[in-house]
């Protein structure tokens, strides 16, 4: 999907619209936004999900031990 596409015209007022309006928890918003991220990439290609699937749980990790260092340093 092009950002310039009339499928992206169309998804990014959907996704917009259903993250403001049906998720109620800033849980629930971050899922639907990783969920979207992936069907935006998979919707050109799917290995592209491949890499955003690496890069979440990388960053997720990453995120884990920072947080546990800042915790021994208090």
């Amino acid at each position: 999907m092009l950002f310039n596409s009339f499928a992206f015209a169309l998804f990014l007022p959907m996704v917009f619209l259903v993250h403001w309006w049906c998720c109620r928890t800033r849980q629930a918003q971050n899922i639907f936004l990783i969920g979207a991220s992936y069907l935006f990439y998979g919707w050109w290609d799917w290995r592209f999900c491949l890499l955003l699937l690496a890069s979440s749980l990388s960053d997720f990790a990453f995120g884990l031990h920072i947080d546990r260092q800042q915790d021994a340093l208090r």
